[in-house]
């Protein structure tokens, strides 16, 4: 008689710890998308950055390389003052203030600078830095 009695307890049993093992895999399947989900936003997250640092290395890198010409060199030479051999340098004294010249309206101009010819040699002299800046009339 006491088999009788031990079956349904065994099945009660067994039916318990497997819905008790149920819920236990529902919980750790929860927490596992969970933790995808978070992953994936992670995930994404480095993907743009990664993107934007290809992006941010195109950019240097193609700045590099104009700034590796001769071109790049001598536009950023003459915005810093410097002038090639033999090249003058005018300024416009007053542009409001045009003189009617043979070719039309002309500035009046200054001349600032004035580079040296090509193979000469600079002049250090004082009577050189003394010397008064002219005026060039058109």
């Amino acid at each position: 008689m006491r088999d009788k009695l031990d079956k349904p307890i065994k099945l009660t049993t067994f039916l318990v710890v497997l819905l008790a093992l149920a819920v236990v895999a529902a919980l750790l399947i929860r927490r596992q998308n969970s933790d995808i989900a978070s992953l994936e936003a992670v995930k994404k997250t480095l993907n743009e950055q990664k993107l934007e640092v290809y992006q941010a290395r195109s950019e240097r890198t193609r700045e590099v390389n104009i700034a590796d010409t001769a071109e790049y060199v001598a536009q950023r030479a003459r915005e810093n003052g410097y002038l090639m051999p033999g090249e003058i340098r005018f300024v416009v004294i007053n542009p409001e203030m045009l003189v009617e010249g043979e070719i039309g309206y002309v500035p009046e101009v200054e001349v600032v600078a004035e580079a040296p010819a090509a193979g000469a040699a600079p002049d250090f002299t004082e009577e050189a830095a003394s010397a008064p800046e002219t005026e060039v009339q058109p």
